[in-house]
């Protein structure tokens, strides 16, 4: 049954979602982004020991950037992730995690993120460890790396969570249109948000591994 506990240990990830719906005030020089729901997604994966077990994703992410690659700490983020997109590969445990024993996505539709600052990253300052969370996330440390602040909801409870991350990149799609893309990383407790396994299997037999990596991918089009 070891199998089972860390394949539910995964569900967790839902946590990072972030929040649109709100318009974002563009600081000057600025440029405002719409997040591209059909590339834009949130991945999480559990691990036990040192291998990695269950993965899962959200998609349909949505939201705006405002991003200016000369004044990178004046950059806004928004967004939202309808939670009952949740995909772990098992029909029944997507399910489970979407109805009122976990998710509850009847009550709770979406997870969102509002940002409210975004500052380059120093050293192992105390924005990177809460980033971290103590653990490592697959990024190295390095003085280049970013740290996006903001507040993240998620089954009515809202916290303010760090992702580490890289300068958004700007391309030029095939259309012609110019896309932002950025990837970034945290870890989250599902704790924190008052979900707990315990509905499902009052019993206590199937357990949650509490610390969920999430990574975020973001593309997005200029307005």
């Amino acid at each position: 049954m070891q199998k089972l506990k860390i394949q539910y240990g995964s569900l967790l990830l839902c946590l990072i979602a972030v929040q649109s719906g709100f318009p974002l005030h563009a600081m000057a020089g600025s440029s405002s982004w719409t997040i591209d729901s059909k590339t834009s997604n949130v991945h999480f994966y559990t691990k036990n020991g040192a291998s990695m077990s269950v993965q899962g994703t959200f998609s349909n992410v949505s939201g705006e950037v405002q991003y200016d690659p000369a004044m990178p700490d004046g950059s806004r983020v928004l967004a939202k992730i309808p939670l009952n997109t949740i995909s772990t590969s098992i029909v029944k445990r997507d399910e489970d995690l979407k109805s009122v024993g976990y998710f509850d996505v009847a009550k709770y539709a979406d997870a969102s993120f509002v940002s409210t600052k975004f500052a380059k990253q120093a050293g192992s300052g105390s924005g990177a460890k809460r980033a971290l969370n103590g653990k490592n996330s697959g990024s190295k440390s390095s003085t280049n790396k970013y740290v996006l602040t903001g507040k993240f909801t998620l089954h009515g409870v809202t916290r303010v969570v760090d992702v580490l991350m890289d300068l958004p990149k700007l391309t030029t799609g095939k259309a012609g249109q110019s896309r932002l893309s950025a990837i970034g990383s945290t870890v989250v407790d599902q704790g924190d948000y008052n979900l707990t396994l315990k509905k499902l299997h009052p019993d206590g037999f199937v357990w949650i591994n509490k610390a969920i990596t999430i990574v975020i991918k973001i593309d997005a089009v200029k307005k």
